[in-house]
């Protein structure tokens, strides 16, 4: 049997007090909107970020309508004639004297890692094999059993890549409308906005160099003191 505390209503009343006491910090941005916060913590600054310019958003979206036709390009290249590296993927042998086997003796199909060679090594096309560039699917048979299906990991190598180009299109088309849509100046630029609520001031200018990110999308930053209570 469970116990349950009981708070009396003086309690609760006072529970009440603390809850509508907490401060409401506020800063009041150039445009006059204004950002809030009730918190308990003495927050003296914050890092504040503008809505973007539209000139260097555009500019930003261009890069990456950029990336992806050289991430496109490299792939396609690199699925006409394609190369392939084997490597190991540096876990101890854990079978019967073959990393192609595991402990209870069953086929292991994750020792490799199979890729595809590109000039880029970020784009990272590759699948786990075995030392014979097998892979291995799972696929369910019932009862909570599966069968084993195993194909050539060059082929899903190859598969992936393609898969990978379908994804870039069609991002570079969304980014595509989106860069012709600030260019005609209707996209949304964006509001003043708090990025980091800071205790104090050398924390929030330190805070600064972890939102590159809203720099790169025309967004300029500044620490600026919360509005007196």
């Amino acid at each position: 049997m469970t116990s349950t505390t009981r708070r009396d209503p003086a309690q609760r009343r006072t529970e009440g007090i603390l809850v509508a006491s907490t401060p409401k910090l506020s800063i009041t941005h150039p445009d006059g909107t204004i950002s809030r916060r009730q918190t308990a913590r003495a927050y003296t600054h914050v890092v504040v970020a503008t809505p973007r310019d539209a000139s260097r958003y555009a500019d930003h979206i261009a890069g990456r309508i950029a990336t992806f036709d050289s991430h496109i390009a490299e792939l396609e290249a690199a699925i006409a004639n394609p190369e392939f590296k084997l490597a190991h993927r540096g876990f101890p042998t854990m079978g019967r004297g073959s990393d192609d086997v595991g402990f209870d003796g069953e086929p292991r199909y994750t020792a490799f890692a199979l890729s595809l060679v590109l000039p880029t090594r970020d784009l990272n096309v590759c699948t786990w094999t075995n030392s014979q560039a097998i892979t291995e699917n799972l696929i369910p048979a019932g009862d909570g059993k599966y069968d084993r299906e195993t194909a050539d990991g060059r082929q899903e190598v190859l598969a992936i890549a393609r898969r990978r180009i379908d994804t870039y299109t069609t991002e570079r088309a969304e980014a595509q409308t989106l860069l012709d849509s600030v260019r005609a100046g209707a996209a949304d630029l964006g509001k003043y906005a708090v990025a980091r609520w800071s205790t104090r001031q050398e924390l929030a200018i330190r805070a600064m160099a972890e939102f590159d990110h809203l720099r790169a999308e025309g967004r300029s930053l500044s620490v600026v003191e919360v509005d007196a209570r």
